[in-house]
Parts: structure tokens; sequence; C-alpha cells
């Protein structure tokens, strides 16, 4: 079967080709947008986590880009964080950030300290 996160990886994927959709300029950015965005975050990171090394995570890639993944949403995208726990948005959507920061906590001593 297709494997989109090492498809991503392959073919050369950066951390701005996640947030793409987040950052067109012509209309709102709704919360299902963001929570799609954090929820293949979340699949990412989670995919290096449970790599016997995380260092070797696609092609050794992968370390070092969930490092900038996350250190870009704590800076970039805080509020969108923030947006998905109001009361307005549905628990699927909370349960992605609540999902991304466990990820963000899981893949190290670093990114802990991030969060």
């Amino acid at each position: 079967g297709l494997d989109i996160v090492e498809e991503f990886f392959s073919c050369g994927g950066q951390v701005n080709t996640l947030f793409k959709v987040l950052e067109m300029r012509d209309h709102k950015v709704k919360a299902n947008d963001v929570a799609l965005v954090f929820t293949a975050c979340h699949k990412i990171l989670m995919r290096v986590v449970r790599n016997e090394d995380t260092s070797l995570a696609f092609g050794g890639r992968g370390y070092s880009f969930c490092q900038e993944m996350t250190k870009r949403i704590l800076e970039d995208y805080d509020k969108e964080l923030t947006l998905l726990f109001s009361g307005q948005n549905t628990s699927e959507q909370a349960k992605s950030v609540l999902k991304l920061l466990t990820g963000m906590v899981t893949l190290g001593i670093s990114t802990t300290k991030m969060v």
C-alpha cells in the first residue's frame, strides 16, 4: 500500500510544504484545515519516534525535520494551537492539538523544552 509519509520524505518534502494550506492569504484559515495539518505533523512525529534510531528515520532527515517542524509550529502557529481548544470547535480538532503536543514531547528533550 501507499505510505504517504514515506513518499513525502522520498520526494524531498520540506517543513514549509506542510504549512502551505495555512499560509494561503486569499482565504480565511478554517479550523478543519489547521486540524488536518496538525494531524499530518503528528503522524510524521510518531513515525520518527517509533523508529529504533530516531536519528536514522527517513534517511537521517526525520529527527531534524521534526525539530524544525516543532519550532515552526510553536513560533508561528501558537494562535492556531489555542484556537482549536475553543468551545466552538469539535473534540476531534482539540484532540489534534493534544496529539501533536504529545508527539512533540515524545520526540526528545530538545523538543520537550520547546513545548
